[in-house]
Order: structure tokens, then sequence, then C-alpha cells
């Protein structure tokens, strides 16, 4: 039975890459991948490109447009559609089989929805909606609700009642009812489960003062599954990628590679940092699909690489967020003389023109998110993406 995984994404370059590599490790095979882009200037496109997805675009963002449009595509061959945001990591291998296996147990089940569960960094506020909400064991569910950032339907259910294009929000709910009014099934299959590091409702940073304590007791209690990015990948294979301006002295980093920018063939001598960063970047996720992170330093040795791994832990431990030990700084250009590239500063009556970047210590060994300074008109690594490690 061929499945069709409907991804829907908009700047999810962080995500994407990660989401698609544990794709490939599902034990259940017969699957095509359709991505649904709503305007991504990201690394997005690139990323679905070099996975060989099948893409479409939609100018204007509609969910239920977008699922539609994604399920329509294979909606002849394939028996079900699956229904995944870019950011939501399958947990286990069996994540798709366990789907599939459930929705073959019932011609009446029109579709069903997966657990979902916080990462380590999700914020006290995403980890209680997710708890409170996603719970139970697998079975028919009469709740009239249905989630779909991880769910699955039954395709020729869906071209009779596909998904609303009514309404911004809520399409799942809508269907839910609808599915309801058919007297069809909806199901909920806990071991189907993903991550969702900013929850159900996205509170962001946001904390409610009652939050952190029931947390503590989700926690204490073992009632959720705090996922880590070292649970869904061994930690040989999240690659980084480290870029020298000069001829290393490491020819070899055990998980980590190493390029050199004279190799490249990438950058001009009228690129700024944030060019270069972009066009490395680039190139780098075009051609290691399997690399998150890129480091650059001047020159790789035994100092840089435990400042580079001493990083890498700390990216690993709060990702998306790139760590760089640096502070943003509006008046240092760089020179860049082939390989070479030298801050200097500048006049203050050019400031309107000075880029938002950071100070020369971006190149002592922080890792940066692949998709950091990577989409076209972003020339400042944003706030978010900015963490000063001292002694780093």
């Amino acid at each position: 039975m061929t499945v069709n995984i409907v991804i829907r994404t908009l700047n999810e370059g962080k995500y994407l890459p990660l989401c698609l590599a544990l794709l490939e490790k599902q034990t259940y095979k017969d699957f095509k991948i359709t991505v649904v882009d709503s305007g991504s200037n990201d690394l997005t496109l690139l990323t679905a490109k070099t996975y060989g997805c099948n893409l479409v675009k939609l100018k204007k963002y509609n969910p239920g447009k977008a699922i539609n449009l994604g399920i329509a595509e294979f909606a002849d061959c394939c028996e079900y559609s699956i229904i995944l945001s870019a950011h939501c990591l399958p947990v286990t291998n069996t994540w798709l089989q366990n789907f599939v296996n459930f929705m073959a147990s019932d011609d009446e089940i029109a579709g069903a929805y997966g657990a979902q569960l916080p990462m380590t960094y999700t914020s006290m506020d995403d980890t209680r909606d997710l708890a409170a909400v996603l719970r139970g064991n697998t079975g028919i569910r009469n709740d009239k609700f249905f989630h779909n950032a991880n769910s699955i339907v039954r395709n020729s259910v869906w071209s009779y009642c596909p998904f609303s294009e009514e309404y911004d929000h809520i399409e799942d709910i809508v269907w839910a009812h609808d599915i309801d009014r058919l007297n069809k099934k909806i199901g909920y299959v806990k071991e189907a489960s993903v991550t969702h590091y900013h929850g159900l409702n996205q509170h962001g940073e946001n904390e409610s003062f009652r939050a952190r304590g029931l947390v503590n007791i989700f926690k204490n209690r073992n009632f959720i599954k705090f996922v880590h990015l070292k649970d869904l990948f061994d930690i040989s294979e999240i690659r980084l990628c480290i870029i020298t301006f000069e001829k290393p002295e490491i020819t070899s980093t055990g998980d980590h590679f190493v390029l050199q920018l004279k190799n490249l063939n990438l950058t001009s001598k009228t690129d700024s940092m944030s060019e270069i960063i972009r066009k490395v970047n680039a190139h780098v996720a075009a051609n290691y699909p399997h690399v998150i992170a890129t480091s650059f330093v001047r020159t790789l040795n035994n100092d840089t690489l435990e400042t580079i791994n001493k990083c890498m832990t700390r990216f690993l431990d709060f990702f998306p967020n790139a760590v760089i030990p640096a502070v943003k700084d509006f008046g240092n250009y760089w020179l860049v003389d082939g390989s070479t590239v030298q801050p200097i500063q500048d006049s203050l009556s050019f400031a309107s023109k000075k880029r938002t970047i950071v100070k020369e210590e971006l190149l002592m060994g922080g890792v940066i998110s692949l998709n950091a300074l990577s989409h076209t008109g972003t020339d400042k690594i944003d706030d978010k993406l900015l963490e000063f490690i001292e002694n780093a």
C-alpha cells in the first residue's frame, strides 16, 4: 500500500533535513513525499530538491488547500496520505508502519492522528498542552478531535470529504466533525509518535504561572516523554561541516568533516561575511544533506576543535537555536583576499549601509545552524540565534 507523505513548509530549513533523514530510516518503505511550500526563501526548497521530493508551490497559504493539493498529487495511486508538519520528527523507525497497520485494521476508519512529544527545549506551556490533549492508548476516538501536525487519512474517504478551505485554522477539527456526520471512524495511534517542539498553540517563550509546576509533575511521574535530538539520531549521524579559511592543522575530526573555503570557489572579494555564510551553507545543504550546522574558523587546531565540540553540544541541547560565541556588531566590515578574511573598522558615516553581523569571534569556533543567514535578503543573525558562551 503506497503512502503519500504530505509535508507543508514555510522556511523550514532547520527541521526539514532532519525530518527527511528520519523518513529514510522508516521500516515501511512504500511511500512518496510531497512538499507543499508556501513561499520559503531559506534552504527549504533546496533541501526538498536534494532529497528528491515531489514539490508543489502555493502562493497564499491556506491549511486545507495546502493539504488537499498535496494529497491530490498521488490520490489515484496511494491508498493513504500522511499529513506531517516539517518540524515534527518521527520518534521511531516504525512510525509509518504503525499508522498503516492501524488504518488497515478497519476499513471504516477515515483517519487517525498520532502522538506528539515535546523536545527537551519545548516551552513549559507547550509541553503542558501536549501532555493534556494528546494522551491515552491507541484506539478509536469519539471526541471529534483531529490534528494535522501528525495524521493519516484514507484517500477514498478524502475524495468525497476533503479538508475545508474556508478557514485559516482548525481545518483538522472541522474535518473531524464532517467525518462524524458521515458515521466514519477517527482513531489515535500512540505508537505513531513525533516530536513537536512548539506544541499545539505555539506559546513560544511565554510561561503561565501554573505551567512550570505541572511540567515538573509530568517529569517526576514520567507522564510524558521528552525527546532529545540524540534520541532520534546516533551521534555520528548528526554531522557538522567545519569551514576553514586557512590550511587546517587537523585533517581528521571524527564525526565532523572539513572544507577549505578557497577550494569551494564560491566567494568573491566583494562578499560580506553574511554572503560568505549564505553561499557556503547553500553549497553544504546541496551536497551534504545530513549536515545540520556549519562552523567557520581561520585555522582548525586542537584548541578550536575543542571549542567547536563544546558549541556543538550546546547546539544539540537547544536546537534549533544556533550557538555562537560572539556579540552583535554594527561597525565591522571584512576584506576578503583569496581565502583570507580580515576585519576592518569603517567610518560611522557609512553606518546606514553596514550589515548587522557578529564580530570576528564568529570565526573562532561557533556553531551556526545551517539555515542561519542562508536565505536571500537576510544580512543579520536573528537575536534568537545568538547565544554567548563564556570561555568558548
